[in-house]
């Protein structure tokens, strides 16, 4: 078989791109193209490399602007912090009225602020979205079941400050409950 000059080999991988998606095997698309099969073979790990580098690329843009959008978020929540950190000045004008006379009494109020905690919630959120795009959290392995053993799962913490310890003692029983019926279930003990 001749050598394939570049120009066809480019529409060539086009169309074994298609085909191997569809799930045609390397020997019939070789057959259909009038090459061999190692020569799809490696026409296919071009085809897998240049995903691999055009997905990567469009991975990395997406990622570098969805840092760019959360850095923008931030530091909007930080200007909005520090406003709400700011004196309150509220302006009061109060209508003073007798047979006589008519007046207005005008008044400034200076009051101190600590700050709105909701910003505050908006800067920890975009750090833990920052981490999050830029794979700064460590994985957890948990145990599986029988279809898949192996789940790995970013595990977040839960504040558990608003249970009572009647509340955290229950869900510490339930869960100690089902593991041992788990672990029975897997030695072969019965539950009779």
């Amino acid at each position: 078989m001749s050598r394939r000059k570049p120009y066809k080999r480019e529409a060539d991988l086009k169309l074994i791109a298609d085909l191997y998606l569809r799930g045609t095997y390397q020997s019939e698309i070789a057959d259909t193209l009038g090459v061999t099969q190692q020569t799809i073979s490696k026409d296919i790990k071009e085809i897998e490399r240049r995903w691999a580098e055009r997905y990567t690329d469009n991975i990395h843009t997406a990622k570098l602007a969805e840092l760019a959008k959360t850095d923008a978020l931030e530091i909007t929540y930080w200007d909005a912090w520090k406003k709400s950190c700011n004196q309150k000045a509220t302006k009061a004008v109060e209508q003073i009225s007798n047979s006589k006379t008519q007046s207005e009494k005008k008044s400034i109020k200076q009051e101190d602020r600590n700050g709105n905690p909701a910003f505050l919630t908006g800067i920890m959120n975009c750090i833990e979205r920052r981490c999050k795009i830029l794979g700064l959290d460590a994985p957890v392995k948990v145990a599986g079941d029988r279809n898949n053993p192996f789940v790995v799962r970013h595990e977040q913490s839960e504040d558990l400050s608003f249970y009572t310890d009647e509340e955290l003692i229950m869900q510490r029983t339930i869960h100690e409950n089902a593991n041992a019926r788990r672990n029975k279930d897997r030695t072969g003990e019965s539950s009779a």
